[in-house]
């Protein structure tokens, strides 16, 4: 069984739908951190660990690309 999508707006679908997934599983995911208040530990939230990446000072960066 195959879905046929025709026209710009069936390209648009099938190029977004991707992207969509994506950020919906990230925020779902946040929210399940945030809602159900899990420890760093067990599930990190996508904004901590997004915030550790950047907190990472650049000596660390270089020191494991070199």
């Amino acid at each position: 069984m195959s879905l046929k999508l025709e026209g710009r707006a069936g390209r648009s679908l099938l190029t977004a739908a991707p992207w969509l997934f994506f950020v919906v599983l990230i925020l779902l995911w946040e929210l399940v951190c945030q809602g159900f208040s899990l420890p760093a530990y067990v599930l990190p939230a996508p904004s901590a660990i997004v915030e550790a990446f950047f907190n990472v000072e650049m000596t660390r960066w270089f020191t494991h690309l070199w």
